[in-house]
């Protein structure tokens, strides 16, 4: 069987003002493309995500922690995608992923979790531009570049933590990826891969793919 990856689910109301959980149908495409089937990963707690604060929604509880843990145990890689808010289930999540050392990909907001520690950043919004990748890097071998041009919608930039190593950055000085050594894949980019079409592109998804593979035969 193909791996399954979940994709974290975001939260919002549509024209209409109905409430709806969306995923990207660009990053579902690219699992596709890479070998594994996409899944969305819900919040298991009830809450008012759109009209409440993120400090006004608590913890998970013991059962809703539980049912979350169930349906992460039958994924094999994780991507949390872009997005305006981070909730606290979604950093449940990744702390999932490095406990279990199951592949992760934070995209954007995804990548900025990681860290939990980021300050503005103006120049970086709908905005084409290089960044350069360090060799020796998990992102160096997946990618097999030294420099590629990305695509960033970002208006906030990370502040590195001591768990994780800089393996990509713009020439501006910006953090724009970031990887934990003590795990197999557990990768953050700060630009969108799922807004272009390049080789470069290709190659991280079937990374994250390719260790879900490995993941799911180990676990």
């Amino acid at each position: 069987m193909k791996p399954l990856i979940g994709i974290i689910e975001w939260p919002y109301t549509d024209k209409d003002g109905d409430y709806i959980f969306e995923v990207s149908g660009n990053i579902s495409n690219k699992i596709i493309e890479a070998g594994g089937i996409p899944i969305g990963i819900f919040p298991t707690k009830s809450e008012d995500y759109i009209n409440k604060n993120n400090n006004e929604i608590g913890n998970m509880n013991t059962i809703e922690s539980e049912d979350l843990l169930n349906t992460l145990d039958m994924v094999d890689g994780i991507i949390k995608p872009g997005a305006l808010i981070i909730y606290n289930y979604e950093k449940f999540i990744h702390r999932y992923t490095i406990d279990r050392n199951m592949p992760y990909l934070g995209i954007c907001a995804g990548m900025q979790l990681m860290c939990n520690t980021n300050e503005p950043i103006l120049n970086h919004h709908n905005v084409e531009h290089k960044i350069r990748i360090y060799r020796g890097t998990l992102l160096a071998d997946i990618l097999k570049r030294e420099e590629i041009t990305v695509i960033s919608k970002h208006r906030r930039k990370v502040i590195l933590k001591d768990d994780y190593k800089v393996s990509a950055m713009s020439y501006d000085g910006v953090i724009e990826a970031i990887e934990d050594s003590n795990c197999n894949f557990n990768l953050g980019v700060q630009w969108h891969p799922e807004l272009d079409n390049s080789d470069s592109t290709d190659r991280l998804f079937k990374g994250l793919v390719e260790s879900a593979k490995v993941y799911r035969k180990m676990k």
